[in-house]
Order: structure tokens, then sequence, then C-alpha cells
């Protein structure tokens, strides 16, 4: 998975993408890893297009885009979940951060088949680097949202 998002310029002087931090990366990435193969694929394909992640203001979010460069309708390049509804969590775990006694929640979630967006019950992105992320619950919340493909 990838930790910059935005070229240098668009992250230094537009503040339109950001670099993760280590735990915002590791918390990412253990959410992606604990899809079952048939979801991971398509999700590890659309985060490595993403050419954009936004954090919001709280530091309790992550929103991933992925910006056309002026080509109309580029995203049908990406490959698509097969979803019920519009939006739907797929994966949750909770987590304990270094020291911290209070666990962190974490929920990778789809917007119209593609991942849009990862929560956390907390603002994540104010420890130092290499502090250590322990997922102490895994949760499959993509059982009812997402169909398997058949081929």
């Amino acid at each position: 998975m990838k930790r910059h998002f935005g070229s240098f310029l668009t992250r230094s002087f537009l503040g339109a993408g950001i670099t993760l931090t280590d735990v915002e990366y590791t918390l990412t990435d253990e959410l992606i890893c604990s899809l079952p193969h048939w979801l991971r694929t398509t999700v590890e394909a659309q985060m490595a297009a993403y050419n954009l992640v936004q954090r919001e203001f709280d530091g309790r979010a992550l929103n991933f885009y992925y910006r056309c460069s002026g080509r109309a309708n580029c995203m049908k390049e990406l490959p698509v979940l097969r979803m019920h509804g519009e939006k739907a969590p797929m994966m949750r775990i909770t987590a304990q951060i270094g020291d911290d006694p209070d666990p962190v929640h974490a929920t990778l979630n789809a917007v119209h088949g593609r991942v849009f967006c990862v929560a956390f019950n907390r603002r994540v992105d104010r420890y130092p680097p290499a502090t250590t992320v322990l997922v102490t619950d895994r949760t499959d919340a993509w059982r009812s949202n997402f169909h398997r493909e058949t081929h």
C-alpha cells in the first residue's frame, strides 16, 4: 500500500495530499489485509490508483480520491466492488497504540463500489513515528454488503 499521496509540490504548497503517519498507514494496511482475497484484490487495485488523500480536520478520518487530471469519466478505469446500497463498512478493527490504554477503533468504508474512507474513533495522526500498533479484534463488516465475484 502507498504511503504518499499527491506529489511533493501538491503536498507541500497546496495542501492537496498527505503522507500517512506510521499509525495511519499501519491501521489502514491492517484493515485491507484483513479482507478476504476476493475483496482485497479490488481494494488494493483502487488504493494503488488513488493519488490524493485528505485527512479530515479533526484527524479522525482519511478520505481517498482519484484525481483525473482533466480526463472525462476516468474513474471507470478503476475496478469496482459489487455492493448492496451506496455506502457500507468493509472491515472494522480494534487496536492498542503504543502505551495508550484506550483502544482505537478503525473502519474501512466503501461508497459507490470504491474504497473511500478510513474512519477512526479518535485522532491518530499525532502519535510519534514507530509507535507500535497491536490489533486486538477484527470484525468482518463486508458479509452482508458485498457480492462475491463468481465466474
